[in-house]
């Protein structure tokens, strides 16, 4: 079986995957406290931490803030009681 010859069509296609600008996330850790950068998991709005490696949650409202997990469960309930009141 031959290989598919890549072109460079394809690589760059491929390289706009890898270094994709839109998943870059940087920002204060709620745990550590440190300036750092936040990597993308498989579920959306949550990162990992590249300093403690801890989870933490994307929240969106006019700025980006970064909060833990369980704070973030916080807010989604209280966006919902306001929703339905």
């Amino acid at each position: 079986m031959m290989r598919k010859k890549w072109t460079m069509k394809d690589r760059k296609k491929e390289s706009k995957k890898l270094f994709d600008v839109g998943t870059l996330a940087i920002g204060i850790c709620p745990h550590c406290k440190e300036t750092c950068s936040f990597i993308p998991t498989q579920k959306p709005q949550l990162y990992t931490c590249a300093n403690c490696f801890k989870d933490v949650a994307q929240h969106v409202n006019g700025k980006i803030h970064w909060c833990t997990v369980a704070e973030m469960d916080e807010i989604q309930k209280r966006q919902v009681k306001e929703i339905l009141t």
